[in-house]
């Protein structure tokens, strides 16, 4: 980690990992966190000092849905997989207070059981990408949520950035599924068993246009 930030010291990352050079075995959860907070950061301070009007709005409302969502899905696999306590489930999320609020959170970190999480997630404002009893299909699930609307963003006459970064976010999906497609076909699954894994070829997600 000594030798990692030393040569990164002219970038932007080596304040970020500074604070671990020294360490024997490194927290790959806390050097997670830093970079994370750092592209946090870098994002919001683009939004807010290059976009105006209808182009920052759409992009802090997908930046935001997208940080909620992100939370949320932390505390559940932290919780799930480790048990963390409340106070160390807190310091690792990112500071955003879009359509899930702080004590909403807190409330999630503090649940003594995973079944008590499920339940308050699925009372948030994302509920419906967090169905009970399909927790292996929710990535899946808020993929179609984000795809469906990237797609509606690009027949948008009203913002160039709005459109052009969800072109950009389209061909990315493009290339995952492709990816799944190869990995698929790799280990001999018929196409039934591949397609449910596509991004944008499965049944629409409900509300899918409300970031």
């Amino acid at each position: 980690m000594d030798k990692l930030a030393s040569n990164l010291r002219n970038t932007r990352y080596h304040q970020a990992l500074l604070p671990f050079a020294a360490d024997a075995g490194p927290a790959f959860i806390k050097i997670d966190h830093a970079l994370n907070r750092l592209d946090y950061a870098a994002k919001m301070d683009a939004f807010n000092a290059a976009l105006r009007g209808t182009s920052r709005k759409i992009m802090l409302s997908i930046y935001g849905a997208q940080t909620d969502i992100s939370n949320i899905m932390f505390i559940y696999r932290i919780k799930k997989l480790y048990g963390f306590p409340a106070k160390d489930i807190l310091q690792y999320l990112m500071p955003c207070n879009n359509k899930v609020s702080h004590k909403e959170l807190y409330k999630m970190a503090e649940c003594e059981s995973v079944d008590s999480l499920v339940g308050l997630i699925g009372d948030s404002h994302y509920g419906f990408l967090f169905p009970k009893g399909r927790e292996s299909e929710w990535e899946n699930i808020q993929a179609e949520y984000f795809h469906r609307i990237y797609k509606k963003n690009i027949y948008r006459q009203d913002t160039d950035i709005g459109v052009a970064y969800s072109y950009l976010q389209l061909k990315e999906t493009d290339i995952k599924n492709i990816i799944i497609i190869i990995e698929g076909v790799r280990y001999g699954l018929p196409p039934e068993k591949i397609a449910p894994f596509l991004i944008g070829y499965n049944k629409p997600v409900k509300r899918a246009y409300a970031a």
